[in-house]
């Protein structure tokens, strides 16, 4: 794929990131602007899945070389979206199902390059997947949080 049509969801991801960045000024009692009232409260998906999970899928979907396989930082980014807009329960869930194909889409780079590294990274997006379920759950943010770290610690 050329790179001029990974823009768009560089762009998107670049997106996620300022918008979690003034959602964490928010959530640090800063009074600025907002457009959803439940934006504070998203930063912790907005960075994790929506900026850096984005990225990560992306970065991961470049090397393997496989058009197809776009949609899974698509999905992630379609997601971030929504969180930014105040659609909540479509954010949750498309960050979630992001992060079940980039899993899956590790399982296959393993098959393809077994290596310890590799391993290690499909573990991550296992462990970003199950934090993602745990959110999706409505469960408390900080029972997710640790198993986001994690994924992003072993990427």
């Amino acid at each position: 794929m050329k790179p001029a049509l990974r823009l768009p969801l560089l762009l998107l991801a670049i997106l996620a990131l300022l918008v979690a960045m003034w959602a964490g000024l928010l959530r640090i009692g800063w009074t600025l602007p907002t457009w959803q009232p439940r934006l504070a409260q998203s930063h912790g998906p907005l960075m994790i899945g929506g900026f850096l999970g984005t990225l990560i899928a992306l970065e991961r979907v470049v090397s393997l070389n496989r058009r197809a396989a776009y949609i899974i930082p698509g999905v992630a980014a379609a997601g971030a979206l929504a969180l930014m807009v105040g659609i909540i329960g479509w954010g949750s869930w498309l960050i979630t199902l992001g992060s079940l194909g980039l899993a899956a889409l590790f399982l296959v780079m393993l098959r393809q390059h077994p290596a310890l590294h590799t391993g290690v990274m499909a573990g991550a997006a296992w462990l970003w997947f199950v934090g993602n379920v745990i959110w999706l759950l409505g469960r408390p943010i900080h029972q997710a949080v640790l198993w986001w770290a994690s994924f992003l610690i072993l990427t």
